[in-house]
């Protein structure tokens, strides 16, 4: 408990639960280890997350609001905790906050109660990926998830390809990972064969890896090994 308002916490994620927790510096483990009121996107991933990094942490002590609308502890009853002066930490489900994920509307609410929003370091996948792809870093656009109907997917990937030219860009997106291998056939065919395309697979894992190649040499290799694995694509073409 502070004097005056808490802080809105952002915390970082793992995309699995295999990631070590030396992932998290000390300085945000300190932080986060200190934090009894949470915003969660998952009450139970969020529990097995902080039990994995925290084993000896009283659980049932930590209150949990959640984001999911279905949810009967959800929308902004924790700004109370904030404006009674207790700190809150928000979780996604992978990776930082607000990133792809519908956390940025907490932080749009703390913002507008003049809660202060304290971002801890650890990994972003986004940004990790477009480091290790090789890709142009000095402007990038990133979409998100793209359409899961196939017909409006390729038009996606070409109106990136084209954004990519344009502007000399690198895209990145994202998707569902059991529906990786889909998004990849409908990239090999809708894309240029320069068009180089990145896949960063598993980051911070043992297994994890990043590939750049263009699309026609792409085209010549068995499917990549990351089925049902979270994964980054990025492109970038003349």
């Amino acid at each position: 408990m502070r004097e005056g308002k808490g802080y809105l916490y952002l915390i970082p994620c793992a995309t699995h639960p295999d990631c070590p927790e030396h992932l998290l510096p000390k300085k945000t483990l300190e932080a986060f280890e200190a934090l009894t009121v949470f915003v969660v996107e998952n009450i139970r991933s969020a529990r097995r997350y902080i039990r994995k990094v925290f084993p000896k942490k009283e659980i049932t002590s930590i209150v949990f609001f959640s984001l999911d609308p279905r949810d009967a502890h959800t929308g902004n009853e924790w700004i109370s905790h904030c404006l009674q002066g207790m700190d809150v930490g928000l979780i996604s489900e992978a990776g930082s906050p607000s990133i792809a994920d519908p956390g940025y509307k907490v932080v749009a609410q703390a913002h507008a109660h003049g809660i202060r929003v304290t971002p801890l370091v650890g990994p972003c996948f986004i940004t990790l990926a477009l480091s290790s792809s090789g890709l142009y870093g000095q402007n990038f656009r990133f979409w998100g998830y793209l359409p899961v109907e196939k017909s409006s997917l390729k038009q996606a990937v070409q109106a990136m390809e084209e954004s990519s030219g344009k502007w000399h860009q690198t895209q990145i997106f994202i998707e569902t990972p059991y529906r990786n291998q889909r998004l990849w056939e409908v990239l090999l065919a809708s894309t240029r064969p320069e068009t180089r395309i990145a896949i960063c697979t598993h980051l911070t894992l043992d297994d994890g890896f990043s590939s750049c190649k263009t699309s026609g040499a792409w085209k010549k290799e068995p499917m990549p090994e990351f089925h049902k694995k979270p994964t980054v694509f990025l492109i970038q073409t003349k």
